[in-house]
């Protein structure tokens, strides 16, 4: 729904059902952690910052209350709540805090690929919206590394070509690689 400009019914539905998962089993909980986060990036995306935020704090005492033996692979962890917070951050316009928070992930505590390759992408956005698009082709890079296929994303190439558009000295290398990824 959000993905189809619908984000006010998005956002009412995930937090109606997050609302009616909140037991102490697990798995009710981890369904109703991913459905805030899933409901606070929604709001952020709309410039709803005060929802958004509350949203993610919620999530993150959900977290808090998973069983401690938690699959670190399920659909929600701890580990999701400061991943999801840099996506925040950058879609509410703050990508200074977006990089603070992504300073404290560690990449390898992370239990996939692709979850590694999306921080990755999520910095490198931050960078360039923080004005440091000097940084952004090694976090590409790093993405790269991870889950090449996240490069192939259509608002990940988007930013390659804007790297490439920006004035002065292209990065070395970032040519080779906008053409690897399908970017140009």
């Amino acid at each position: 729904m959000r993905r189809a400009g619908h984000h006010d019914q998005a956002t009412g539905l995930l937090t109606t059902v997050a609302t009616e998962l909140d037991s102490a089993n697990g798995w009710e909980l981890a369904g109703r952690g991913s459905l805030l986060l899933t409901a606070a990036y929604t709001h952020a995306q709309r410039g709803h910052s005060t929802t958004a935020r509350s949203l993610a704090d919620e999530a993150a005492d959900v977290a808090g209350r998973l069983p401690a033996r938690w699959p670190g692979n399920s659909v929600f962890t701890a580990a999701q709540v400061p991943i999801y917070r840099i996506g925040i951050h950058n879609a509410l316009g703050d990508p200074a805090r977006a990089l603070t928070i992504a300073r404290g992930i560690s990449l390898g505590a992370l239990p996939t690929e692709e979850r590694r390759a999306r921080v990755c992408l999520d910095v490198a956005r931050a960078w360039f919206a923080h004005g440091n698009a000097h940084r952004c082709p090694l976090a590409l890079r790093m993405a790269d590394s991870h889950a090449p296929e996240e490069l192939r994303r259509p608002q990940t190439q988007r930013l390659t070509r804007e790297l490439l558009d920006l004035p002065g000295r292209t990065p070395n290398g970032l040519h080779e690689f906008a053409t690897m990824t399908g970017a140009v």
